[in-house]
């Protein structure tokens, strides 16, 4: 097969100077939006050198650490199939575009080679039968690099893990997509050249580090005046803070009149509060369940879709 791509004599780490300066399949799924940990705006600023490298996250260092065992799984159930490890490629010709597939299946003694992608996630049912599309643009981005024209994704959650059977999804080259692909990280790269930052999404924690780099003196000025929408969604929740509070010591004080004696209460077979024992000659007070923020979301909806049917 005729290979669009080549290896590099040395591997990008990610987050280096090097790496910035070209587009990795991770960073492609960040500028389109769908990675859960850059945006466009992350991106920007670290090729700007606005923030500095990052380490780690637990979930990055995760998958690396599980990746050498799924390969192992994966070469032990595909007896036909010569897998190796690899590192960087490069386009031919746009060698701003790199891949770092996680190995290479060679299928024949004539070359025939497709890539090898390795991923894990806290619950692989919610995946159903297609790989998030984060993923999918990962995989095409690195075929488009590369020259093969399909990926092997190999998938675990703690099931699979435990049982050491990765799911396998087939992720086939599609020249329309990848063109998309590119057509989208060239307009990045345009604005990028041309000073233009995304905007940033506040919802983000790597959004938030950026707005924080983005000005880090401090000059000791009389104040800056803000706008009405600007400061109602600063002060909004601070004014609910206290409405809350005062909420949430009524809702207590009335289930505890409701619960009597007894020392726990539940709804829908899920403990809620626990009545505990008071210090000293304190009477009993009552103990919110851990993680309730989430679970009260989550029952109060259930109680709303009970309504709405």
């Amino acid at each position: 097969m005729s290979l669009t791509g080549f290896r590099l004599d040395f591997d990008l780490v990610p987050g280096s100077p090097e790496w910035l300066a070209t587009y990795s399949a991770s960073q492609v799924a960040a500028i389109c939006g769908l990675s859960d940990h850059d945006t466009p705006r992350s991106i920007y600023d670290a090729k700007k050198d606005i923030v500095p490298k990052q380490p780690q996250t637990d979930v990055q260092g995760r998958g690396h650490e599980f990746e050498p065992m799924i390969r192992g799984w994966v070469a032990r159930d595909n007896h036909d199939w010569q897998i190796g490890e690899t590192g960087t490629w490069a386009h031919g010709e746009r060698t701003w575009q790199t891949a770092n597939p996680d190995g290479l299946i060679y299928l024949d003694e004539h070359g025939t080679m497709e890539l090898l992608e390795i991923k894990t996630a806290a619950d692989l049912h919610e995946w159903g039968d297609v790989p998030p599309i984060k993923y999918l643009v990962q995989c095409m981005w690195q075929m488009d690099v590369i020259g093969a024209r399909r990926t092997h994704l190999a998938a675990c959650g703690p099931f699979e893990l435990f049982h050491r059977r990765p799911k396998m999804f087939v992720i086939d080259y599609s020249p329309i997509e990848a063109a998309m692909l590119r057509e989208r990280v060239l307009e990045f790269d345009a604005q990028l050249r041309a000073g233009i930052q995304p905007p940033a999404d506040h919802g983000r924690e790597c959004d938030r580090l950026t707005v924080r780099y983005a000005n880090t003196a401090i000059v000791d000025d009389p104040g800056v005046e803000i706008p009405d929408d600007l400061a109602e969604i600063y002060l909004a929740p601070y004014a609910e803070a206290d409405r809350v509070e005062a909420a949430k010591k009524s809702g207590a004080s009335r289930l505890l009149e409701f619960l009597g004696e007894s020392k726990k209460a539940t709804y829908r077979g899920v403990t809620i509060a626990t009545r505990i024992n008071g210090r000293g000659d304190k009477p009993p007070t009552l103990r919110a369940a851990n993680g309730l923020a989430e679970k009260a979301a989550d029952l109060l909806n259930a109680t709303e879709s009970e309504s709405a049917a």
